[in-house]
């Protein structure tokens, strides 16, 4: 059989034909159509069912029976909207800004990742988008925060508000102790060396939780705990300098509210042992300069080298992550520990009494160094608690720091009124005028031995007795009281002239004599 591959064989004259089954060619049918591949470039053969024949399926660069013509399939120009056409077996677009697809025919979405943040909305434009912000923030996409107002739950905000609520009865409650204190002190015109220590003290302190109350935070008054839903009714923020310049303001007032303290124990110390004879340690104008110049040279330290890292995203207060903390809380502890041995010292024995000493001066110092014992630690307590309750935004600390700071007001208070002697006086007078006893006043300066008047007193009392018991009042028996008096004071004067000297050591000035008979008599004829 001459014909392959199943071919049928055909006689003709003098010669054969094959007659081939499909797929297959040739004068025998040797030829497999598709074997082997006719088609070029990566062409596909295919068997044609309907003739003896084969397809070629070429790739989209390639063209014609075997796919022997190259073709640009770019030429169609496919893609839309200015995009560019790459060819290759798979053509493609480049697509310019704003366009998507295949074809470059569709426009991309840009609020389709929700791009605005802080509850902005979205607002889809060719090739861009807007955010339309709520008035809490700014910037292209709302990340700005104009204010310390977040979008917050109703427990959040709940919790916020509690804070901020006890934080501002925290400062309320120490600012309106510290103004009764100043007002009842000037109404006094009380400005004595002592007075301007604990003066010091109260309008630093006093500053400071002002400042606390209304600029603690980049807003006034933290008005973003109150943010709603729409973060509406918020003031401006500070700017981040001006956030620091704050912070570097309540480092410097704190200080100086330690370096008063330090100041009132060293006076305090040297009243009660004589170191200074009893009187104050320090004019008040050398007490005010070191005051309010010790304190300038750790905060100037910590602003010039930790500026940058006073405050963080929340507050305009001590950030106790950074180094800065240090600079605030080591030399705090430095004034205030010094102070407080100091205080405890100048109560812990007798000293032996100088003559130059002042016995109120005296009594003055040992009152303040014990009220001091108290507000010191109350002082630096509330002030550790209150940095670390903003830091932390803790709750419990924030309710804890207004208590604190309650006390410590009622305490300065107290402390401060007690240890001055015209303030005592006065609280005497205010609380015990109908029922308290009515004393002699004893010229300032002038102490009369009690023996003496006692026995002056008692000569009285025999000469007053001979007198009813005789029945006569003689003229001769009356009572010298100029002398009686004169008699009592002499040991005090330490002469028995009639006058006694306001200074020993300014003894020849005449007119610092006291004329002893002219004031008594003047102090009977008021009688």
């Amino acid at each position: 059989m001459p014909c392959m591959n199943n071919g049928t064989c055909l006689n003709q004259i003098r010669k054969y034909e094959c007659d081939c089954p499909l797929h297959y060619t040739g004068s025998r049918c040797e030829t497999d159509l598709c074997n082997p591949n006719p088609c070029q470039h990566g062409g596909l053969c295919d068997y044609s069912n309907s003739t003896n024949d084969y397809n070629c399926e070429c790739i989209e660069i390639y063209k014609g029976k075997s796919c022997e013509k190259k073709v640009d399939n770019c030429l169609s120009d496919p893609c839309a909207n200015g995009g560019v056409c790459i060819p290759g077996v798979a053509w493609k677009c480049q697509c310019k800004s704003g366009w998507e697809g295949i074809t470059c025919a569709e426009d991309i979405d840009e609020c389709a990742s929700n791009p605005c943040r802080n509850l902005g909305i979205c607002t889809d434009h060719f090739n861009g988008f807007t955010c339309v912000c709520l008035p809490a923030f700014s910037g292209l996409l709302c990340e700005e925060p104009l204010t310390t107002c977040v979008i917050q739950t109703d427990e959040e905000k709940s919790q916020r508000i509690a804070m901020v609520t006890a934080q501002s009865l925290s400062s309320m409650s120490l600012i309106i102790c510290l103004c009764i204190i100043l007002i009842i002190f000037v109404l006094l015109l009380q400005f004595s060396a002592e007075r301007i220590l604990h003066m010091g003290e109260e309008i630093s302190l006093l500053l400071a939780h002002l400042i606390i109350l209304f600029a603690r935070t980049p807003t006034i008054a933290d008005a973003g705990a109150f943010c709603d839903s729409q973060a509406s009714g918020n003031p401006v923020k500070l700017g981040e300098d001006q956030c620091r310049m704050v912070a570097t303001i309540l480092h410097y007032l704190f200080m100086v509210h330690f370096g008063f303290f330090f100041l009132e124990a060293l006076n305090n110390y040297c009243v009660n042992t004589y170191v200074a004879n009893g009187s104050s340690m320090y004019g008040r104008w050398k007490n005010l300069l070191l005051g309010l110049g010790v304190p300038l040279i750790p905060v100037a330290a910590t602003a010039i080298f930790h500026f940058k890292t006073y405050i963080n995203d929340h507050t305009c207060w001590c950030n106790m992550d950074e180094p800065n903390f240090l600079g605030e809380i080591i030399p705090a502890f430095m004034l205030c520990v010094p102070a407080l041995v100091m205080n405890e010292a100048a109560g812990m024995g007798h000293y032996n009494e100088h003559p130059g000493s002042v016995k109120e001066k005296r009594q003055s110092a040992y009152g303040s160094s014990r009220g001091a014992m108290v507000v010191i630690p109350l002082s630096l307590a509330a002030w550790i608690v209150g940095m670390t309750a903003v830091h932390e935004t803790d709750l419990s600390l924030y309710s804890l720091c207004s208590i604190l700071n309650l006390i410590l007001g009622i305490a300065i208070v107290i402390a401060h009124t007690l240890s001055n002697s015209r303030a005592r006086n006065l609280l005497h007078k205010v609380f015990c005028w109908w029922s308290c006893e009515k004393k002699k006043v004893v010229p300032t300066g002038l102490e009369v031995n009690p023996s003496s008047i006692k026995n002056a007193s008692a000569s009285a009392d025999d000469h007053a007795g001979k007198q009813s018991d005789s029945g006569t009042s003689k003229e001769s028996d009356d009572i010298d009281l100029d002398k009686m008096i004169r008699d009592a004071i002499a040991p005090i004067s330490g002469s028995n002239n009639n006058v006694v000297r306001r200074n020993p050591k300014k003894a020849n000035k005449a007119n610092d004599d006291i004329d002893l008979d002219k004031m008594i008599r003047d102090s009977i004829s008021r009688i």
